[in-house]
């Protein structure tokens, strides 16, 4: 018996995301989810090689989806190219997909390439656009002087201050870093990695990722540059993920609540001690009305970073509400006691 053609193109979608997850086991995958047997499986799998969706694997024994790659090399040695000419490039190949992945990928592929374009310092940069049946996967390279080294010298020249490429990179992690404030807001990279079903930037032998513990780049085929930095992000065509959740915005307050994992802190460890540690990381707070501080993963907090976060900056800005969490009881009584002394 036919299943009903709403089922049927479930069955079908539920197919090609099973291939596009390296399923090996697709038949008993769908007959336990829509009670289908093997002899119709078999049927929607040819539908999907004749479609073009998808294609036998080079070993002849499975399927992959059908891939499409395109590429745009921009010579930064003239004027730059416009945002529209950008997109324009790339538009054709995403049509077909629904508005809110089309809308995603522009928004993310058009801050990074702005990112590359003004403030990479580089000669060239390198788009390349891959489109399967169920995401977009791009990858944007600069040849520049990497994101993190250009956040260091920021520090060094500006704030007189020399930190590492680990305390660089974590300037990323709210949106409150930007090396421009009068043209930049610095969301654009936080909101690019909200609204991505993946996102990583590569630069200087680091990663910045909302998730970089979960960061292979050899799952993802990536060619890591030696210099410049390089962003990958995807999106995946059923996304539900919008700009404004993202943003965490209402009309009044705009860009006002992040979320900072402390854990990016300590790297090499699970522990927070450093006074310069605390200052630093709190460069993060930078225009934010509420901050929540997620210490999941940290085992011990030591008094001088927790004095300088929960007395010293709380006393200097108390229009910044500071909200904990994951912390444990004797984490808890350490902050209620600095806070109590005002």
């Amino acid at each position: 018996m036919s299943l009903p053609l709403k089922k049927r193109l479930q069955a079908i979608d539920y197919i090609t995301e099973l291939i596009g997850r390296g399923e090996p086991h697709i038949s008993a995958k769908v007959s336990e989810t829509f009670g289908l047997s093997r002899t119709t499986t078999s049927n929607y799998l040819r539908k999907l090689l004749n479609d073009g969706t998808i294609e036998k694997s080079p070993d002849g024994k499975g399927y992959r989806l059908k891939e499409k790659d395109f590429w745009i090399h921009q010579s930064l040695k003239g004027p730059f190219p416009s945002e529209d000419t950008l997109i324009q490039q790339f538009l054709p190949h995403i049509e077909g997909f629904p508005d809110q992945a089309r809308r995603n990928f522009m928004h993310i592929f058009l801050e990074m390439m702005n990112n590359a374009l003004e403030h990479s310092g580089a000669s060239r940069v390198t788009s390349h656009l891959r489109v399967t049946p169920i995401e977009f996967r791009c990858t944007i390279i600069d040849d520049g002087i990497g994101i993190f080294e250009r956040i260091r010298q920021f520090f060094r020249k500006e704030l007189n201050e020399e930190i590492s490429l680990d305390d660089a990179r974590i300037q990323l992690v709210s949106g409150g870093f930007t090396s421009d404030r009068a043209r930049h807001g610095g969301e654009g990279i936080y909101n690019s990695s909200l609204i991505a079903d993946s996102f990583a930037i590569f630069s200087s032998n680091k990663v910045f990722a909302r998730d970089y513990e979960k960061v292979d780049p050899v799952s993802w085929d990536l060619q890591i540059p030696h210099r410049g930095t390089m962003v990958y992000f995807s999106v995946h065509r059923d996304t539900q993920k919008t700009l404004k959740e993202a943003e965490h915005a209402n009309p009044d307050d705009g860009f006002y609540r992040v979320t900072l994992p402390l854990r990016l802190m300590t790297l090499t460890g699970t522990a927070l001690i450093a006074r310069s540690q605390a200052r630093r990381f709190a460069f993060n707070f930078a225009e934010k009305k509420e901050v929540v501080l997620d210490f999941e993963g940290i085992t011990e907090l030591g008094q001088p970073f927790a004095h300088e976060i929960f007395k010293v900056y709380r006393k200097n800005h108390p229009e910044v509400r500071l909200i904990t969490r994951n912390t444990t009881p004797e984490m808890d009584r350490l902050i209620q006691r600095l806070m109590n002394e005002g």
